[in-house]
């Protein structure tokens, strides 16, 4: 056998060890996300959950509601599979199959088994199975991570821009705290990213269709996990057309009726209730459509059109690539410059990258309820287009030491952005252990001259824990006051405004959610401190 010479060892190292900060990228987004898991409550969890639980019940094989299509579905159940397994470890292989595979479309029953419905269906409901789900939630949606650094590697060649784009994902707050919810937007945003990877797959293979086909099952899975997926065909039928815009008109209504059947049949094989359950289908989409469309969501409704639009631009801009505003600013000035340069170079990638955002924000923006969450699938491609932007700025840049300096501040960022992912999970697995009220004292000593109204539980527990004087809080309303400071749970859920990322200036309690995009969170109490509106 022939022994590997160190010199191809040491080449194998070099080029394996260039990928290496990804994996670093995925070990912090993981590891700060399973250490902050345990965020209490969440509004849609049980519900979408109890789906599995009636059908353990009543021994189903599909979930009778499609407020969702059956993604999550499949994924809560592949969940439960290790209790399953388990449980039948030493049983005979043939009884299992008899027991668990004699079903028929639409309801069936189980049979006598080594686990009862009864038992399989406490764990479902368990608190312990649902950590388990949300992990394996945040695992499938961390893949967007690997995708879209493969993506770039393969389009645009460089190392360089192929970290950053998965870095402003991997170390994104917005990312980090949605994507451990057991809903299906994190799941979208993973297949989004895998039907980018897989078309550009195909344009760096010309004549590929393999990819392509690949493209149109992540597309027809990203409909099953959410329906506005839909949209993913769009880039994949444009891809197609431009990749193969050599074939004869024949050949390219083949492509596009292969494209259409991979994508139905991926959208079929994941939510198959559409056909067999279609009574079912047809109301529980209505009645998502006639939320969003005419009867809104209490602080969530908006106006449509401009005003849902600006909003959006102002979540982009403010809030989704930091905590920190100013930071994710500099990062949507780096997409603006991307997309910029590409619409320039690159028009043809251009139309297919750019024809999902553009399609799925118009569409969105018709809507009169806006929820963040719904905008998850949209980061990845915002991603791509800023790591563009950074090399287009640097390219622009013609003193060496300035280019250098920018980097440093983009890498610098990078480093704020994962320490915020730390210290986010750090104060949800100490949030039984911290005093808030402690925090608002400190806070208030610190700002003398702004004047603050305390609600009455505030001003309570703050002279419980205190007995100062302080001469820049209040009980009654003046003109002087700057701002309030009351407890979430007390502010009336008619008076909340979502979607403003300036609605507080600070809060204290656990950094499980934005609550400034979601000031009607379920989960633990906080002491919020807002700007008063003197109109």
């Amino acid at each position: 056998m022939q022994l590997i010479k160190k010199s191809n060892i040491k080449d194998i190292l070099k080029k394996t060890s260039v990928h290496l900060p990804v994996l670093i990228i995925l070990f912090i987004a993981l590891s700060t996300g399973i250490f902050g898991i345990n965020f209490g409550p969440h509004w849609d969890e049980g519900a979408i959950i109890k789906t599995v639980t009636m059908s353990i019940e009543y021994g189903t094989i599909l979930p009778d509601q499609y407020v969702y299509p059956s993604m999550l579905y499949n994924l809560i159940n592949l969940s439960i599979l290790p209790d399953v397994l388990h449980n039948y470890e030493n049983s005979d292989r043939t009884k299992m199959l008899k027991e668990f595979f004699p079903y028929t479309w639409g309801r069936s029953y189980l049979s006598n088994s080594y686990i009862t419905r009864s038992n399989l269906a406490d764990i479902s409901k368990s608190e312990h199975f649902k950590i388990r789900t949300r992990i394996l939630f945040m695992f499938i949606a961390y893949f967007s991570v690997l995708f879209v650094y493969i993506l770039v590697l393969t389009w645009r060649k460089s190392w360089i821009e192929a970290l950053l784009a998965s870095s402003l994902i991997g170390l994104s707050w917005e990312v980090a705290y949605q994507s451990k919810w057991v809903g299906p937007d994190a799941i979208l945003m993973q297949f989004g990213a895998l039907t980018m990877m897989c078309i550009f797959l195909a344009i760096n293979n010309k004549k590929n269709e393999f990819w392509l086909m690949m493209a149109a099952i992540a597309a027809g899975l990203g409909f099953g996990s959410k329906y506005p997926g839909a949209i993913l065909l769009i880039p994949v039928l444009t891809a197609g057309f431009y990749n193969f815009n050599g074939n004869s008109f024949k050949a390219q209504i083949y492509l596009f009726c292969k494209i259409l059947l991979f994508f139905i049949l991926a959208y079929l094989v994941s939510t198959p209730g559409t056909i067999f359950q279609f009574k079912d289908f047809i109301k529980d989409t209505s009645t998502d459509f006639l939320d969003y469309g005419i009867r809104g969501n209490e602080s969530f409704t908006i106006a449509p059109g401009l005003t849902h639009l600006f909003k959006m631009l102002m979540y982009f801009c403010m809030a989704v690539f930091s905590k920190y505003s100013a930071i994710s600013c500099v990062f949507f000035f780096l997409t603006v410059m991307g997309a910029f340069s590409l619409i320039m170079k690159e028009k043809k990638i251009a139309v297919i990258l750019l024809c999902f955002p553009v399609l799925y924000v118009l569409s969105f923006s018709r809507l009169i309820v806006m929820k963040v969450r719904n905008l998850m699938v949209l980061i990845p491609f915002f991603a791509i287009l800023a790591s563009i932007g950074y090399t287009f700025l640097c390219d622009k840049i013609k003193y060496p030491f300035f280019r250098r300096s920018f980097s440093v501040l983009i890498s610098v960022l990078l480093l704020i952005n994962a320490g915020w992912l730390v210290y986010s999970s750090y104060s949800i697995r100490m949030e039984d252990k911290t005093n808030y009220i402690e925090q608002l004292s400190h806070y208030l000593d610190q700002r003398p001259d702004i004047l603050f109204l305390l609600s009455e539980h505030v001003a309570n527990d703050l002279l419980a824990y205190d007995k100062k004087n302080r001469s820049n809080v209040t009980l009654n309303y003046s003109h002087n006051v700057k701002a309030a400071c009351l407890y979430a749970f007390d502010i009336p859920i008619a008076e909340l405004k979502a979607n403003q990322y300036n609605y507080t200036w600070e809060w204290f309690g656990p950094y499980d959610v934005n609550y400034n995009y979601y000031p009607s969170w379920i989960g633990h109490n906080r002491i919020v401190v807002m700007p008063v509106n003197k109109n």
